[in-house]
């Protein structure tokens, strides 16, 4: 059994891609969950389609525009780094909005701001995520750690918004 799932996974079996590939899947699916958290609150607060899909453009238009400049930044710096920075601007920038919203001073201004923020940190998060792959595994096992790390974006695109979900219905 563990030969096989060896033979089928073998970036799996490399331990800084393994450990890579976990908190990716946690940081991936945490990400989707406030993705969908913010458009829930901003819908309940403002009950504008017009307003939630301006949050919308906010978070996803920088990559749109952005990720190929953007791309070419991050291959002349060291991704680990870089990598290490933006997860900790998400976290801090999750916090933030986090605290705004438990303190009861959250408004539709500050979650865009912050939507904007998180977009432009994902700008340059995704791509640096996507070309640190070489530096994980080794050649022979490139293609299955881009297929895994492919696996666990489109995983966390599903899970993400169901978890969400499930906490929003248990605590608001």
């Amino acid at each position: 059994m563990i030969h096989s799932l060896q033979q089928m996974y073998p970036a799996l079996w490399q331990r800084n891609f393994r450990y890579y590939w976990a908190g990716q899947c946690i940081s991936l699916i945490g990400t989707w969950m406030q993705t969908t958290g913010q458009q829930w609150l901003i819908y309940s607060m403002t009950k504008s389609a017009f307003l939630l899909g301006m949050l919308g453009a906010a978070q996803f238009l920088p990559m749109m525009l952005f990720s190929l400049p953007v791309g070419v930044f991050i291959d002349r710096y060291p991704k680990k780094k870089i990598l290490l920075l933006t997860q900790t601007a998400l976290m801090l920038q999750g916090l933030i909005l986090a605290t705004l919203i438990w303190s009861g001073h959250v408004s539709y201004w500050n979650v865009l701001l912050l939507a904007g923020m998180l977009g432009i940190i994902n700008t340059i998060d995704q791509p640096t995520r996507q070309s640190f792959m070489p530096e994980l595994v080794n050649r022979p096992n490139l293609r299955n750690a881009i297929g895994l790390n492919s696996a666990i974006v489109n995983l966390a695109r599903i899970a993400g918004p169901a978890l969400a979900a499930l906490l929003m219905e248990e605590y608001g």
